[in-house]
């Protein structure tokens, strides 16, 4: 049992640096189709001309994020309890999924409202994709009762 928790650690290692990487395609795809996004004039005001779609994505964004954390401590905490290795994974890929989420409200509003600072969404995504690096110590919890 040891080993397939230690292969499920890796496995999912894999998974969180796939979606951690994902972001550098968000980047690509605006560079691609709208590189005057990327001659930054910070003379303009942060909200943009759309202050009101750039404020309900920025809500939207933060909410993304506490409820990505939110879904994947519920999710470890019932593995833990249940002795299911594997709903470990299901939570690190819920929260990685919400925080991905991030990146693509900053990729529409590049893309669809040339909003030039969509980056902020990309930085906050990878920030909580760092908080939902796998910690070992949950597999192992998970997979062996106490």
């Amino acid at each position: 049992m040891k080993q397939n928790v230690e292969q499920l650690y890796r496995t999912n290692l894999i998974v969180w640096s796939a979606f951690l990487l994902s972001q550098s395609a968000f980047f690509m795809a605006l560079y691609l189709s709208k590189p005057e996004l990327f001659r930054f004039d910070f003379t303009k005001p942060f909200l943009g001309e759309d202050f009101i779609v750039v404020a309900i994505f920025g809500l939207m964004a933060i909410m993304n994020l506490f409820i990505g954390l939110f879904l994947r401590t519920q999710t470890t905490q019932r593995a833990i309890e249940e002795q299911k290795p594997l709903m470990v994974q299901t939570g690190l890929i819920l929260g990685l999924a919400f925080c991905e989420s991030i990146s693509i409200m900053g990729l529409v509003l590049g893309m669809a409202f040339s909003y030039q600072y969509f980056f902020v969404w990309n930085i906050l995504a990878i920030i909580g994709m760092f908080l939902h690096y796998p910690k070992r110590q949950n597999y192992h919890d998970a997979g062996f009762k106490k």
